[in-house]
């Protein structure tokens, strides 16, 4: 009996055992399963973040005329993707963040990468396509392409062209012996200095932060330093960009990305971006000081179609594009935050002089200084202005005024000011022009009294702000050619029909 029992027993932890064994067999696998299938789902979501494709060229053609090339790609990576760089052992271009559906065809156009020559048929290079996925996710396709070269050509059937914001090329164009001498990079630019009457075109956009290495941190040495050495030539952008010019030089007088200029020169189509530039006296971010006739010179400067934005400090006779000026401005604009002691500072132009003119020309300035005779477009005026306006702020500043500080036998037509004065004198400041010391002429010209908190000015004419963006208000002005008011520009203000092209 007690055998049997023992037999039992023993039979019973055996059974016992083998089920404690299948049940870790049984948790193992379960185990193993959830980890699979966790690697699986983990693997699933990597695939969604790196993409399983990338980008397929499906053809190329190069505009020898232009030197403009055009690829037709393919996203073929199974989901939405940017292209924010192209590169060659040319250079780079740099393109805005657009999102890119999975299984679509663009056409992205570069410019200074793979160019065509005349008379090319084919062209061959090696591209590096950076991508990134919606996830931030970087990815790099590199591809050799066959490039076909043809005279004046157009993509074919794009659902859009993807253009470059900016390029940038290493490769140096400047040829001397040309009589329009070529630019395409910040060495070439430097090298302009070496001849200060020649004419020069900019070919390429140009990414110039290298010069805050400059000069030992000092930046960029302006081109044309003194009216013994200046500059009096030809620049033409092209419509093109330089970005991120650095000065820091408080002891340099004149200064800007040029120096000293005087008749005949000529600057236009030129647009800067971010400029950084710390001066002394006579600086503007484009030009300390542009001189005219008075100085025995025949004729006057010109600066024509240029755009600048960034933050400008110094001393006296300080603007968002020219320091000193007493040339031409036409069709530009400075957006600008301005610093620094001293008197005379615009945000286009610091000390405007007669016989100089600006015309379809505005400011939108931020303007902070603890000297006097400043303006939201110009500090002091015995020049003429013609539709033009400024808008922004001033801060701590005295005799000052919306649009000119200080009127010296100078003209104003059909111009505005919407500025707003903040902790500024409220006696010695006016709405439009704070004083002027002899003669002048302001007409059909406007400010925004609720916004500026001053009813007064030596000259010029108040109005509230909902009639400052009324066309009814404006005596004589041309909103068929020149002017015009839409509430999605400016808040409400009139602004300038040729800024249409900057949409």
């Amino acid at each position: 009996m007690q055998n049997n029992n023992a037999q039992s027993t023993v039979e019973y932890l055996i059974i016992i055992a083998i089920i404690i064994v299948i049940g870790l067999i049984v948790a193992g696998i379960s185990t193993n399963m959830f980890q699979t299938q966790q690697i699986t789902q983990t693997t699933q979501q990597l695939k969604g973040q790196i993409g399983t494709g990338g980008i397929s060229i499906t053809d190329a053609t190069g505009n020898s005329n232009t030197k403009e090339t055009y690829f037709n790609l393919k996203n073929t990576s199974g989901e939405t993707l940017t292209i924010t760089k192209i590169k060659t052992n040319d250079g780079e271009n740099t393109y805005k963040n657009q999102p890119w559906i999975a299984g679509n065809t663009n056409t992205i156009k570069t410019t200074g990468l793979c160019e065509c020559e005349k008379g090319q048929t084919q062209k061959t290079c090696n591209l590096k396509i950076i991508t990134k996925t919606k996830n931030e996710i970087t990815h790099t396709i590199e591809q050799t392409i066959t490039i076909q070269c043809e005279q004046n050509v157009t993509p074919t059937n794009p659902q859009q062209i993807i253009q470059p914001e900016y390029t940038f090329t290493d490769t140096n164009c400047f040829d001397a012996s040309k009589p329009i001498i070529p630019i395409c990079t910040l060495s070439d630019l430097n090298r302009m200095r070496e001849n200060l009457e020649k004419n020069y075109e900019l070919l390429y956009d140009i990414d110039a932060t290298k010069t805050n290495t400059y000069n030992e941190g000092k930046g960029w040495e302006p081109i044309g330093t003194t009216t013994s050495n200046p500059f009096k030539g030809m620049f033409n952008g092209n419509n093109k960009t330089i970005k991120n010019i650095f000065i820091n030089k408080s002891d340099l007088n004149p200064t800007g990305f040029f120096g000293v200029v005087i008749p005949p020169t000529i600057i236009e189509n030129i647009h800067f971006q971010n400029v950084n530039i710390n001066g002394g006296e006579y600086t503007g971010g484009l030009i300390g000081s542009m001189y005219a006739e008075f100085y025995d010179w025949t004729g006057k400067s010109l600066v024509n179609n240029v755009s600048l934005t960034g933050t400008i400090k110094g001393s006296t006779c300080i603007g968002g594009l020219i320091g000193s000026s007493s040339g031409d401005i036409n069709n530009s604009y400075a957006e600008v935050t301005i610093s620094g002691r001293g008197n005379y500072k615009g945000g286009l132009v610091g000390a405007f002089l007669s016989p100089g003119s600006i015309n379809n020309s505005f400011a939108k300035i931020n303007l902070m200084s603890l000297g006097s005779r400043s303006g939201g477009l110009v500090g002091s005026s015995s020049g003429t202005i013609n539709n033009s306006y400024a808008i922004g702020k001033v801060t701590k500043i005295s005799n000052s005024g919306g649009l000119i500080g200080w009127l010296y036998y100078g003209e104003t037509y059909n111009s505005y000011a919407a500025i707003e004065f903040i902790d500024a004198d409220k006696t010695n400041n006016g709405g439009l022009i704070s004083f002027y010391a002899s003669g002048g002429i302001t007409q059909n010209s406007y400010w925004d009294i609720n916004l500026s908190k001053y009813e007064t000015s030596y000259q010029g004419i108040g109005k509230t702000t909902i009639d400052m963006k009324k066309t009814s208000t404006f005596e004589n002005w041309d909103f068929e050619n020149i002017w015009a008011i839409s509430p999605s520009k400016n808040g409400g203000y009139p602004y300038l029909q040729w800024e249409d092209q900057y949409k």
